[in-house]
């Protein structure tokens, strides 16, 4: 398997344990190894949340607005209740949070068992504020919205044969009853980036005999092999190397009307004539980062889907959807989009659009020769959208959700948050352990709360939004750079996620680093652990002028874990070691 690529799926028709690849899998000659590198699996059907390219395309195709209007408005009300209840609240921080090192998501399921209220802690409720705005921010500035009846699932070919032309088997285990279950009827397949009509098909979606091989697969969407043309390719140029698609099964986004698929010319890849060497790595890169057009281009197709009547339809939409799968290209085939190809972009755009709600927007589009903008103004003039995108924009008003909420849940979060719920947890850990173990660590636990705070405050820096305005704390904890008002920039969002590998890394190895200080020993860590929460809570040398709060959550994650077992459903007490 040394030097191969590609998607591996379960054929249980062949006996024993065999890997058979494909020719066009191996793509070089590896170094012996017996290791399988795994980067991604089926362990769960994805959610699908809609974007503004997707919309837009099944807007053109004859989906009514009101169908989008009312999607959003049930993904704004599942916020608000996501703060209805202190464990409604609990669990979508949670489930936010579910990616992060910090061990969080655990601690709060174990502290919501032993009978601790985490939503007493202002720093927790900081961090659930913070949670809320980004998804509300998700929703108006980039129109992700949940699409509750629809998956994302990795794509395989039917080895079978069974499947027809314009059919496909979509199986998943349903997460509420742990069933294994199948799509029967019409279903919407598209996949990411979207930017031509025809990058959205619907196919038959169909269940194969009880017999057959392809009910021992799961959480997956199987393509046929039969036709002209395979379906994946028809998905922006989607193929089974990996790729996720999307599949809608709400009866009400199967649009009406149906646009032939987009059928590139494949660019033909750049061919030097020798090895490649480290240098003209080194100039591909430069050139790569010089002529990558891919961001240009489709800011462009929104503006120009809007502005014109035909929308995606359009010629402009047209040349830049092909524009666009070139780009995508660019960095496996070396061949840059001809920039003379772009259209020149207008003065304006839409509404939705704009960098935050306090943007100027003007009624109606200026003609071009009124768009002279004056000097010290903004870049574009924006106008008020009247298609879809603009009036679901425009729907989203984040401080009177901010307002409502605060007046929905005023009962709820009636006692004043305090910094004791830290304390409270240190006392239960100490009721559970013998606190005569804390003091011999307490000067190794002062240099840990040093270190961590150290590396927090130098990635509050390093990842700041500008020079002078570090980011805060609870930004990092969570893994997302706020902003101060709107949407975040692609450079933005791109930071957010390397500050959150940057601090989960960083997080692994202080747990690391405390394991190996005690020989790995469970009952010696967590007494550490514990010693590092009596430090945090009764205070320690401070690092700096600011006030950091996580460093105490982050340690509480690593002892209560361990010190709550769901042995019987009881508590275990660790005190006995001692």
């Amino acid at each position: 398997m040394t030097g191969a690529k590609g998607m591996l799926t379960l054929d249980s028709r062949l006996d024993g344990e065999q890997i058979r690849l494909r020719e066009s899998m191996v793509k070089f000659q590896g170094s012996p190894s017996d290791e399988l590198e795994i980067c991604g699996t089926n362990a769960r059907a994805l959610p699908f949340k809609l974007n503004r390219q997707i919309i837009k395309i099944l807007e053109d195709l004859g989906v009514g607005g009101e169908v989008f209007e009312k999607l959003q408005g049930q993904a704004i009300q599942r916020l608000r209740v996501s703060a209805s209840s202190r464990t409604v609240a609990l669990d979508f921080v949670v489930q936010q949070l579910s990616d992060s090192a910090s061990g969080l998501p655990t601690l709060l399921r174990h502290l919501a068992r032993i009978g601790l209220d985490a939503t007493e802690d202002d720093f927790l409720r900081e961090i659930l504020g913070a949670l809320l705005q980004i998804q509300l921010r998700e929703i108006k500035y980039r129109t992700r919205i949940l699409v509750p009846m629809a998956y994302t699932l990795y794509g395989i070919s039917d080895e079978t044969g069974w499947l027809s032309e314009g059919e496909v088997f979509v199986t998943y285990i349903d997460e509420k009853n742990k069933t294994h279950c199948c799509l029967n009827g019409n279903v919407v397949v598209t996949r990411s980036p979207a930017l031509h009509p025809g990058d959205v098909q619907v196919v038959q979606a169909v269940a194969p005999p009880q017999s057959s091989a392809l009910w021992n697969l799961r959480n997956c969407i199987v393509f046929s092999q039969h036709g002209d043309r395979d379906l994946p390719s028809m998905l922006s140029g989607g193929d089974l190397d990996g790729d996720l698609y999307n599949i809608i099964y709400d009866e009400e986004l199967i649009p009406l009307l149906r646009a032939d698929p987009a059928a590139y010319l494949p660019v033909k890849p750049v061919d030097i004539g020798r090895t490649v060497t480290a240098g003209d790595m080194q100039d591909f890169f430069v050139d790569f980062m010089q002529n990558d057009q891919l961001g240009r281009i489709a800011n462009l197709h929104q503006v120009f889907a809007d502005t014109d009547p035909r929308g995606t339809f359009s010629p402009e939409c047209i040349r830049l959807a092909q524009l666009h799968s070139d780009a995508v290209d660019f960095s496996k085939s070396g061949v840059p989009v001809d920039i003379k190809q772009i259209p020149r972009a207008p003065g304006y755009r839409p509404d939705f659009m704009a960098p935050s709600a306090s943007t100027k927007v003007e009624k109606g589009i200026k003609r071009p020769e009124e768009l002279a903008l004056p000097n010290n103004s903004q870049s574009y003039r924006y106008y008020e959208s009247e298609k879809i995108l603009g009036r679901l924009y425009r729907a989203v008003d984040e401080d009177a959700f901010f307002d409502d909420l605060e007046d929905d849940t005023a009962s709820l979060f009636s006692k004043t948050a305090s910094n004791d719920v830290l304390a409270e947890i240190l006392d239960w850990v100490l009721s559970h352990i013998s606190p005569s173990r804390i003091p011999g660590y307490r000067a190794m636990a002062s240099n840990i709360k040093s270190h961590y705070e150290s590396t927090v405050l130098e990635i509050m820096s390093v990842y700041a939004v500008g020079r002078t305005e570090q980011l805060t704390e609870k930004e990092v904890l969570i893994g997302s750079i706020l902003g101060r008002s709107g949407t975040l920039s692609k450079h933005q969002r791109e930071q957010s996620d390397y500050m959150k590998r940057h601090f989960n890394s960083e997080l692994r190895n202080l747990r690391g680093y405390m394991e190996r200080q005690v020989d790995d020993d469970l009952y010696e860590f967590v007494s550490l652990a514990a010693a590092c929460l009596d430090v945090a809570v009764n205070g320690g040398s401070k690092t700096s002028n600011v006030n950091l709060r996580s460093f105490g959550w982050f340690v509480a994650g690593l002892c209560v874990p361990e010190i709550v077992k769901e042995q019987d459903g009881s508590v275990y007490d660790l005190d006995t070691r001692y």
